[in-house]
């Protein structure tokens, strides 16, 4: 904590200099990268650094595939269960799985929802023999849905292994992994007590950073002979390398002895940076609900959702009065590379239809056949956007709002119509 005026300015010196020597880093980084051509990234050009289902899983459930177009045959995903074995995950899972008779698959759907139960949905990359299986819950800035983790456990679960794979091995959120005891198997009496699942236990966390990184450096190794998937998956390296801030060996051993020469000036930068990129995020939601207040008029009520940093963060448009059947919605402002969507939005999940207007399925807040994308790429992840942001945001506010406003004028009519049902 910092007290007086004289230690207030110690510190942001510290700070000051500490900053200038991080950037002195980076931008001999950049040199690096540019010497060795790693600037040209494909995934880059293609706008697709942080999808998770059509680039991450897809990519790495390709390698897992021992019948992958890779012709490796299951080479990338022995050392796969090395690496998970080496970081002392202990499962029966790992010691009898058959990797020559396994394949993979992105997006594995195993039956349809069902929240109560918590049982079926989609996962992410699966791998399976016929009898084990390895299920991996892929996040990269999506948020964790409703008993997902749970939802999964459950299928397959004597013989399945669960990973839960996050950028930097953060732990599941409750909503993820809570347990409803009415609907309570066999298998979950060791943890009726707790009611949820064990990390360590029933799943097990791995991140891109520590595992995934190595991992796919000695995936290059065996790739010698094979200079177009060698290259490939290097492409693949250097993006997972991005996306963690990750650096060379030497430059990582650099920034690492400068923080802890400084670590008061780095502790107190940690400290207060998701507070800062938080600021910008809800100045731009202000801003938007300024905009459309101003825009629409008082005929509509126009509210903030969550606060930051929860997520996510949302904007809510009532037409007349508040908490109506059906409003409009926007999400989210937290950041991702889906960027901020508007739709409808139903007042509690228990409302299956209204009168027949409204169709989608239990559990379903959004009508999804109605969502819409603002139309343009708005990741708030993404630090020169962040840094754009900060300076001015109002051409963001005014093309979002543009947008908005032309979705609201679409569907008015059908919201009203359900409102007064």
């Amino acid at each position: 904590m910092i007290g007086s005026d004289l230690e207030y300015k110690n510190m942001e010196k510290e700070v000051l200099s500490l900053i200038q020597r991080t950037n002195f880093l980076i931008k001999k980084g950049k040199e690096i990268e540019k010497l060795k051509g790693e600037k040209f990234n494909l995934f880059t050009i293609m706008n697709m650094e942080e999808k998770e289902v059509n680039t991450h899983s897809a990519f790495i459930s390709e390698l897992l595939n021992a019948k992958g177009s890779h012709l490796m045959e299951n080479v990338f995903l022995k050392l796969f269960l090395k690496m998970l074995v080496d970081k002392g995950i202990s499962s029966e899972v790992l010691n009898n799985f058959k990797a020559e008779k396994s394949i993979s698959v992105k997006e594995k759907y195993i039956s349809p929802t069902d929240y109560d139960k918590q049982i079926g949905g989609s996962i992410d990359i699966y791998v399976s023999d016929n009898k084990n299986s390895i299920s991996i819950e892929n996040k990269i800035y999506a948020k964790d849905q409703n008993c997902q983790l749970l939802r999964y456990y459950k299928y397959n679960t004597d013989k399945n292994l669960l990973l839960y794979l996050t950028l930097e091995g953060n732990q599941a959120s409750d909503e993820s992994i809570l347990i409803t005891n009415d609907y309570l198997p066999k298998q979950f009496e060791d943890v009726k007590f707790e009611n949820k699942l064990i990390e360590g236990c029933h799943y097990f966390l791995i991140s891109y950073k520590t595992d995934i990184i190595p991992w796919l450096n000695e995936c290059i190794k065996e790739s010698t002979n094979s200079p177009i998937l060698r290259e490939s998956i290097k492409q693949y390296l250097i993006l997972i390398k991005k996306l963690t801030s990750t650096m060379n060996d030497s430059e990582q051993k650099e920034l690492e002895d400068l923080i802890i020469n400084n670590r008061n000036a780095a502790k107190y930068i940690s400290e207060n940076y998701a507070n800062a990129i938080n600021k910008v995020r809800e100045n731009l939601r202000n801003s938007v609900i300024e905009s459309l207040r101003e825009n629409l008029g008082n005929d509509f009520i126009v509210v903030a959702g969550y606060d930051f940093p929860k997520t996510p963060t949302q904007i809510w448009i009532n037409y007349k009065k508040e908490y109506q059947k059906l409003c409009f919605g926007i999400e989210s402002f937290n950041g991702g590379s889906d960027g901020i969507y508007i739709g409808m939005i139903k007042e509690s999940r228990n409302e299956l239809i209204f009168n027949n207007k409204v169709k989608s399925k239990k559990g379903d807040l959004w009508i999804e056949e109605d969502v819409e994308n603002l139309g343009f790429d708005l990741d708030l992840f993404d630090t020169d956007t962040l840094i754009q942001l900060h300076k001015n945001n109002k051409n963001t506010v005014d093309r979002i709002v543009a947008q908005l406003l032309k979705y609201i004028d679409k569907h008015i009519d059908f919201v009203n119509e359900v409102n007064s049902l």
